[in-house]
């Protein structure tokens, strides 16, 4: 389906403002052979799963206080887990929370940590969790306990507000499900992927792209999969090395109060030359307002 039509079915309404920001779009990055959607270029992604059958507070082991300082003193090993989408950090040397990872535990310090877990109150705040039994729990651990994603990945945000937030992970990650997780096959393409994604283009091609839940920019895998991404075959080492240079200075994109960046500059002069100034100026003018609508 095209992107086009894909984004004229996430917006009810329609106003001047949108329809140039999706004709920008389209003639900018849909009709150009410099570009092509994620799902054509072949990345792979897929949703974070860790939560999904419940247990969060026992897989982000440090969310619960109570679980934590229990064992915080018995040598317990956590790894790096990203739960939430509210980290400022572009390069992830580590999460927002730690990981129990079963597999690098004892299995009688898991077994005690089970017993601890299942006896503790429900917090009132959460929704009334089902029974489920030690076993079951167990199985869960397990399992998720094998879902790590590798380092280079891509960690993309189902949902943002305010602030356009992407995330290249240096160490393996635990990742839940409020987040998509891009797996390139070498650190220069996740480099490169990932720092596309943080520009002033990539957020104005999201928020044509998603649906606005009162005032949240929400996206699906198949949103993001229709999402344009430069083709990373006709960009040359030098470029790249510019890239590598600028990433620890990348800061995310305030949507509220849009700041031309230098990430933003590169990109643009690499993919629109002469023309660079021109166009970053023109998104920037098209994103500022298609924020604005939604009222984050």
């Amino acid at each position: 389906k095209e992107l086009s039509d894909s984004i004229e079915d996430g917006w009810r309404t329609l106003n001047s403002e949108m329809a140039e920001a999706i004709d920008f779009v389209n003639s900018t990055f849909r009709d150009s052979d410099d570009f092509d959607t994620m799902e054509n270029l072949g990345f792979a992604m897929k949703r974070g799963p860790a939560g999904t059958n419940g247990g969060s507070d026992l897989l982000f082991f440090d969310s619960r206080a109570d679980l934590y300082d229990a064992f915080k003193n018995k040598g317990v090993k956590l790894e790096s887990g990203m739960r939430y989408a509210k980290f400022d950090t572009f390069i992830l040397q580590k999460g927002d929370s730690k990981f129990l990872d079963c597999s690098a535990n004892d299995s009688g310090l898991i077994d005690e940590i089970l017993d601890f877990y299942m006896a503790l109150p429900q917090r009132e705040s959460k929704q009334q969790r089902k029974k489920k039994t030690k076993a079951e729990w167990q199985r869960i651990l397990n399992r998720e306990s094998k879902a790590v994603f590798p380092k280079n990945s891509v960690l993309i945000p189902r949902a943002i507000r305010s602030t356009g937030r992407i995330h290249f992970s240096n160490k393996p990650i635990f990742v839940s499900t409020n987040l998509f997780v891009c797996t390139p096959e070498d650190k220069k393409t996740a480099v490169l992927l990932s720092s596309w994604m943080t520009t002033i283009f990539y957020q104005l091609i999201c928020e044509v792209s998603s649906k606005d839940n009162e005032g949240m920019r929400k996206m699906e895998g198949a949103d993001i999969e229709k999402t344009f991404i430069p083709d990373f075959s006709k960009i040359n080492d030098a470029f790249y090395d510019v890239i590598l240079e600028e990433v620890d200075n990348i800061t995310f994109l305030d949507l509220r109060n849009i700041q031309i960046r230098h990430i933003d500059k590169i990109w643009a002069k690499v993919l629109f030359g002469q023309n660079a100034d021109s166009i970053l100026e023109e998104a920037t003018r098209l994103l500022s307002f298609v924020v604005a609508r939604r009222n984050p």
